[in-house]
């Protein structure tokens, strides 16, 4: 890995300001220009952009705009003919919207059904930061609310959003795009000059000349500007704002709203206000998502809507519920994930126990991988909803889909082992991985799987190379033993083969990560890309989704809660706390065991060999147990 660099320790920038509160100001002729010669001038450079050529992207950025670092105003200055293609790529793309959406039933938007849009923004700004797969829930919830307001959303670049701790303490580079990671799409915006869905976001790092101008009145006409800073936010300040934005939509008139909190649901909001809800000078304000969700209920946004855009009675919906827009897998994660397949199928045995330090890392605490051929539930955003069979199998067949063609009957399974901070929580240790694998095998539906006649990646969040080695060792002698046990039909048998999947994930991103991004048209900016594990953990994950869609074998041992649903006598809706969980259930499969932490935590008696497990994370805490001295 010595090709790769590791990325600095930077603090928070400011959105769209310095740090003495000013707001940076573009610079070069183009601007002197304008100065002096006013409209004529500028009706000069729109003619000479339009023979000017620049590609277009999704988040995209001016490609010959030079960075600039300094600490004090991060955003992008662009040469003369940057500037020009940056202004007709905002003439086209903000001034000019496409109209003709296609209709789709879902939660009811301020402007009905309309593409002919005002001209507004929410910029989205919060020290918060996360795991890729919570940040993926976030962002798709944040894109629900933006098209019900009917507005892009303003988003922070990755390396201001994703915790930090998961990429081994490297904050990720200031030109990393979401496009890396993500691809989004408006369901109810369709662009007809490019005959594909609108996007949803900008991002202010990507996209800074262009959101400044939707701020900016004297480009963007009559824009009301609001938004406190965290310190004097309040809930009813931040419901007033959304009250204003609806009444703003309503008259077409243009807004650009700065979201300076966090919008946190369940334990998440509990946290908050532990850690920061009694401090007066808090950097960060968060409300709860049903706070949010009940005044758009109230106000009936948040139910169904008929081709004509007129509300339907068949009960309130969530955010979540939303199909108003959808953040899903990048591109780019696809096309390295149907390279890693095609590597796994082609391993000699034996070569997957290989697990080097310099190529094991994994990201993420997000969703996890969910079978999806199972039936599947979720509990990231508002009350947990029931994906039908007939979403189930569209899913599927849209995973196999965006599979390469020699890969969809190649039949392989996946296990994922949640370790890091829930070390403990479920046990991971190799025997009982063992029994899981046997377990699972056992269970299978599917003829190949159930004789053990395929290949098994697994994967982990533990850099641990010892304990790499140690279960991919033991892996593979239990899929030895299970296949010489089995006393079904097996014709055909393969070669046992248990393969480490972070290091080949991270093997195929380091030979061929360029090669891709510019095939797919991703812009990776200036330099070598740094170390990434949260591209490591999204590629982990569309392989995951594939064994589920291919042969429903994706497994996971991970920790899941559950609510025992009675209340608390002060009127919380929920009384349950960690121990309630099961590593059993929802994200976690039947063949896990709970963990030695959990059954602490239920007043189990545990071997004193497991005390180590206390000083992770917030185990001692999750188990009851006080610290000695």
């Amino acid at each position: 890995m010595s090709s790769w660099r590791r990325g600095k320790i930077d603090e928070r920038t400011p959105l769209f300001v310095s740090e003495d509160g000013q707001q940076p100001k573009t610079s070069g002729p183009f601007r002197r220009v304008l100065n002096v010669f006013g409209c004529a001038a500028l009706l000069v450079v729109v003619v000479m952009a339009t023979v000017s050529f620049m590609r277009h992207r999704v988040w995209d950025t001016d490609e010959n705009a030079a960075i600039d670092t300094d600490d004090d105003a991060r955003y992008v200055k662009g040469t003369d003919d940057a500037l020009n293609a940056d202004e007709r790529k905002f003439d086209d793309d903000v001034l000019n919207p496409a109209v003709d959406a296609p209709i789709c039933e879902s939660c009811t938007r301020v402007c009905g059904h309309s593409n002919d849009l005002q001209i507004s923004a929410i910029a989205y700004n919060t020290t918060w930061r996360a795991g890729l797969g919570d940040r993926q829930n976030y962002i798709e919830m944040l894109g629900q609310l933006g098209q019900i307001l009917c507005t892009k959303v303003a988003l922070m670049p990755p390396k201001l959003t994703l915790d930090p701790g998961h990429n081994d303490g490297d904050v990720l580079g200031f030109e990393w795009r979401w496009d890396l990671y993500f691809n989004n799409e408006s369901l109810v915006e369709f662009d007809r000059t490019k005959h594909k869905p609108k996007p949803l976001f900008l991002d202010w790092r990507a996209d800074f000349k262009t959101i400044g101008r939707l701020k900016d009145f004297r480009r963007n006409p009559g824009v009301e500007v609001f938004g406190d800073t965290p310190d004097t936010l309040t809930d009813s300040k931040i419901l007033n704002d959304l009250s204003r934005a609806i009444e703003l939509t309503k008259l077409g008139k243009p807004f650009f709203w700065q979201m300076n909190f966090e919008i946190a649901w369940g334990a998440r909001y509990a946290y908050w206000q532990r850690e920061y809800g009694d401090e007066p000078d808090r950097d960060m304000y968060a409300i709860d998502l049903t706070i949010i969700e009940g005044f758009l209920k109230e106000h009936g946004y948040l139910q169904r809507s008929d081709s004509n855009g007129v509300a339907i009675s068949d009960g309130n919906l969530f955010l979540r519920d939303c199909r108003l827009a959808q953040v899903v897998t990048s591109t780019l994660a696809k096309k390295l994930a149907d390279i890693v397949l095609l590597e796994a199928f082609g391993l000699v045995k034996g070569l997957g126990v290989i697990a080097p330090t310099s190529m094991t890392r994994q990201a993420g605490t997000g969703s996890g991988t969910q079978t999806l051929t199972r039936k599947m539930t979720t509990t990231n955003l508002g009350t947990p909803i029931t994906i039908t069979e007939d979403d189930e199998e569209k899913t599927r067949l849209a995973v196999i889909e965006h599979t390469s063609p020699q890969l969809r009957n190649k039949k392989f399974a996946t296990l994922h082992v949640r370790r890091g901070d829930m070390l403990g929580w479920c046990d991971t240790d190799s025997e009982a991985l063992r029994r899981f694998i046997s377990c699972a095998l056992s269970r299978s539906e599917d003829d190949e799987v159930n004789a053990g006649n395929v290949p098994i990646l697994w994967f982990t969040d533990d850099d641990d190379e010892t304990y790499q080695i140690e279960v991919t060792t033991a892996l593979t002698e239990e899929l030895t033993l299970y296949r010489s046990n089995f006393t079904g039909n097996l014709t055909g048998a393969s070669e046992v083969l248990v393969i480490f999947g972070d290091a080949l994930v991270n093997k195929v991103i380091e030979e061929n990560l360029k090669a891709v991004a510019r095939d797919v048209n991703v812009d990776l900016g200036h330099g070598e890309h740094g170390l990434d594990n949260y591209l490591i953990y999204q590629v982990g994950r569309v392989v995951q989704d594939r064994s589920s869609a291919i042969a429903d074998s994706a497994w996971a041992v991970h920790y899941s809660y559950e609510d025992s649903g009675e209340g608390t006598d002060d009127g919380d809706d929920s009384d349950s706390d960690f121990s309630h969980g099961s590593c059993k259930v929802d994200r976690g499969d039947t063949c896990a065991e709970d963990g030695p932490i959990l059954k602490m935590a239920r007043g189990e008696n545990v071997s004193t060999a497991y005390d180590y497990m206390l000083d992770v994370g917030n185990n001692r805490f999750l188990a009851g147990v006080e610290e000695t001295e």
